[in-house]
């Protein structure tokens, strides 16, 4: 591997792979030909499925190669010529077309060339303390915050929470106002206690406090005019009645 054109180590096997026991008999190709490059169709003769792709090469080579693209997507999960791509060359349908220039430019040595020139000395001896010491820091280059990143991978710890995006921004939330608990005392008729509070019961005598009086009598005495009213309301009412009929 003395030229530009020759393949890495890695791009011969590669090659090997890519047009062993490809036949042009095997397959039925049809080329048309545009202003950019050529549309290709390739059919495998001997499936009954009829499995084909689509080729599509330019005309213009790219760093010396003619790799292009098919519809089988082989070239795109690979990185290498297909079936389809590989009958096209042995078929001869496009004379500029061979088989080593069909080869992807990554496979070959000259791109080796270019990543590793021999004119370049690499300096090796950088630490970080020697970068601080010597170097400037730029203001404008600073790292994103921890919450603007996806979650990390993997199984979350047990018992830890998932923060919210604002929480991990330290934006506090808004204190929440908690709506007032009615109350009620069912004994005294009051809306300051519960029952189970009330000075009325002799279990909590001891915490009446000095002139106190209980408000029940009051209420008996209210009930009973209630009452009254209610029953002359009732006689009344039937009276009325008696005298329409």
């Amino acid at each position: 591997m003395e030229t530009d054109t020759d393949l890495t180590p890695r791009g011969i096997v590669e090659f090997n792979e890519v047009f062993a026991e490809i036949s042009a008999y095997d397959f039925s190709i049809t080329v048309a030909e545009d202003r950019y490059g050529y549309q290709c169709t390739v059919v495998r003769n001997l499936q009954k499925s009829r499995v084909w792709g689509k080729v599509t090469i330019c005309k213009e080579p790219l760093r010396g190669s003619f790799f292009g693209k098919c519809t089988c997507g082989v070239d795109t999960r690979d990185a290498v010529p297909c079936e389809h791509m590989a009958a096209v060359v042995v078929s001869s349908r496009i004379p500029q077309l061979t088989r080593e220039n069909i080869m992807p430019y990554w496979w070959r040595t000259d791109q080796w060339r270019l990543q590793y020139p021999d004119d370049v000395t690499a300096i090796s001896n950088v630490s970080i303390e020697s970068i601080q010491e010597n170097a400037t820091p730029d203001s404008n280059v600073k790292y994103c915050p921890s919450w603007s990143a996806a979650n990390k991978a993997g199984r979350p710890k047990k018992n830890a929470r998932h923060l919210s995006v604002l929480e991990k921004a330290g934006v506090t939330k808004a204190t929440k106002i908690h709506k007032p608990i009615c109350v009620f005392c069912q004994i005294c008729h009051k809306s300051s206690h519960v029952a189970n509070h009330c000075w009325e019961l002799e279990k909590n005598a001891d915490e009446r406090p000095d002139g106190w009086k209980s408000v029940l009598p009051d209420l008996e005495d209210a009930w009973d005019t209630l009452s009254n009213d209610r029953d002359d309301n009732t006689a009344s009412e039937e009276h009325n009645v008696g005298t329409a009929d």
